[in-house]
């Protein structure tokens, strides 16, 4: 039976959009087994018996020497493991681990991740059994790390973060007892990563001056891949997207666009661009030329009735129609 042991004092939910993983598939991926000083272990890589597929399995030496007697035998991460994961914090180191004899050594540590000479080691609660047992670590305050060795004091977020910000180093142990014929396996290695979203970009778009109702097409780099994974606007106003892919979008010119520039919005990843450029509305009055504004632009004088005394006068878009609308304050205050 296949034992899952989980590392978690509140349950969490939140989205890894990457993963480091060594799955054993055809190869031992660059893994190595060796002693704390870099003695190296025998082990070998099995095309079956894994959880499930390959697997790597470890016999490090059970007798001739205090070393060989030693516990501190581990599997040592490959160069793909390595380098900066500052935004893996809250994330899980995962691994499947099994032994071929029950040994509950627990006096070394069980996991050790180094930045230069800074590390920060964690002890299991429970050891790997005969069968598969598969262990998902926190890379945070909630796993029992602690600071510089298995004894060591509790590890502060600080500590974690500066370790996950430069690894150079991480070792899982591979031995829990000294007797003969002992091996130990390792399958299923995760290491998960939250990875920064890039932001949208607008490069150009054309036409760079248009009425309203026509179409603007926008050129750049991360936009969504559908129509509904985009929303555009020209200034504070609100287009329509007909056509979408990541390098280019197609909209509509919306009423009572403005002088602004045009900005586009990912919904997917909640980021957006905005161009460098302004966008130069038109007019699309028949009598007009050009798009300009001319004395056939106007329609008839509209006269707002008001008392002997003005007070005071403001415009504004009110209603959000789109239009000016005039508010006055008269004498006695009436508005």
């Amino acid at each position: 039976m296949q034992k899952i042991f989980t590392l978690l004092l509140f349950l969490v939910y939140s989205v890894s959009q990457a993963q480091i993983v060594s799955t054993f598939d055809t190869d031992a991926d660059g893994w190595t087994a060796a002693y704390t000083d870099g003695t190296a272990a025998t082990f070998e890589y099995l095309a079956t018996g894994g959880n499930p597929g390959g697997h790597l399995s470890a016999a490090p030496p059970t007798s001739g020497g205090s070393v060989n007697q030693s516990m501190n035998w581990y599997w040592v991460a490959p160069a793909k493991f390595l380098g900066k994961h500052d935004f893996s914090y809250g994330q899980h180191l995962k691994f499947d681990l099994k032994q071929s004899v029950d040994g509950t050594n627990n006096i070394a540590s069980d996991i050790i991740l180094r930045a230069g000479s800074q590390t920060i080691h964690l002890r299991f609660p429970e050891k790997p059994g005969t069968d598969w047992t598969s262990y998902s670590i926190p890379l945070d305050i909630t796993a029992d790390w602690r600071s510089n060795s298995a004894g060591g004091n509790v590890a502060y977020e600080h500590q974690i973060r500066a370790v996950l910000a430069n690894i150079t180093s991480i070792q899982i142990r591979c031995k829990w007892i000294n007797v003969a014929g002992y091996s130990s396996q390792l399958d299923n290695v995760t290491f998960e990563q939250t990875v920064l979203e890039t932001a949208p970009a607008i490069t150009s778009f054309t036409p760079a001056t248009a009425p309203t109702g026509a179409t603007v097409t926008i050129n750049g780099t991360n936009f969504g891949a559908s129509v509904s994974a985009n929303r555009v606007f020209f200034g504070n106003k609100e287009a329509t997207v007909t056509t979408a892919n990541t390098t280019q979008l197609q909209v509509t010119v919306p009423e009572a666009a403005i002088f602004a520039p045009v900005r586009a919005l990912n919904t997917t990843t909640g980021l957006s661009a905005q161009s460098s450029i302004f966008f130069q509305p038109q007019f699309n009055n028949p009598d007009e030329i050009d798009g300009q504004i001319t004395s056939s632009t106007f329609g008839l004088n509209v006269v707002v009735p008001y008392g002997s005394e003005v007070r005071a006068s403001v415009m504004g878009d009110i209603d959000g129609d789109g239009w000016l609308d005039v508010a006055t304050l008269e004498t006695g205050y009436t508005f």
